[in-house]
């Protein structure tokens, strides 16, 4: 696994939890905890799969080359900020009952 995935995964964690737990305001919400320990291992898990079955794959998703649809970027940045709404409106929940 490369440096730049384990700084992803590392990052992946750190905006998982801040969007958690600022908008919480709290640090003892275990399932939040327990949420942000699963992601991680999902990431974790499914990076070293892939790096063991395809190598190249990793650094092709993380480099997408010419041929890369104009609008991947777009509807991931989309996809990221759908899931930080959506754990930032967790957190308000948790916060508000």
């Amino acid at each position: 696994m490369s440096r730049r995935s384990l700084i992803g995964i590392v990052g992946l964690a750190v905006l998982l939890a801040a969007a958690l737990f600022l908008s919480s305001g709290r640090l003892d919400w275990v399932m939040a905890w327990v949420y942000v320990g699963i992601r991680v291992a999902i990431g974790v898990a499914s990076m070293l799969l892939i790096a063991s079955k395809h190598p190249g794959l990793l650094e092709e998703r993380f480099h997408p080359g010419e041929g890369a649809k104009a609008w991947d970027r777009p509807l991931a940045s989309i996809t990221t900020l759908l899931l930080l709404v959506t754990l930032i409106v967790a957190g308000l929940d948790k916060r508000l009952g």
